[in-house]
């Protein structure tokens, strides 16, 4: 059971690596699509100005931290979120995308620009053979 905190105003769910990828994996059982975010001091100050962003993380599953000062605001709130729990995409990459790929899925990149998401797509070539570009 994952218990979303409100930290700077959003809510967030204090999440470990392996739990993430453990609800991606729940996701793609279910065979549904779900909406899995994360947030930063930068998404916060987006949260707070756009209702777009809003909206968009209203309809999130998951809002996983990606940010060490939340944790630092966590503590000073009383909650008790650890460092582990601060994930950033680099951290959960690796081993989700091997996980998916192992099982003959695939993954989809949004919010990124093309140069950026080619150079991944090369260098995730390197360690998963299926992947294309």
């Amino acid at each position: 059971m994952i218990n979303r905190i409100d930290l700077l105003g959003v809510g967030v769910d204090p999440l470990t690596i392996p739990a993430l990828i453990d609800v991606i994996a729940e996701a793609i059982a279910r065979r549904e699509r779900w909406i899995i975010a994360h947030h930063n001091l930068h998404s916060v100050v987006l949260f707070q100005r756009d209702p777009k962003m809003r909206a968009l993380y209203a309809q999130a599953r998951i809002v996983y931290i990606d940010s060490m000062p939340f944790i630092y605001w966590d503590h000073l709130l009383g909650y008790s979120v650890r460092r582990n729990q601060r994930i950033t995409f680099v951290d959960w990459w690796d081993p989700n995308y091997s996980n998916c790929c192992n099982g003959g899925l695939a993954g989809l990149l949004s919010g990124w620009k093309a140069r950026s998401c080619c150079k991944s797509c090369r260098a995730l070539a390197t360690t998963v053979s299926i992947v294309s570009y």
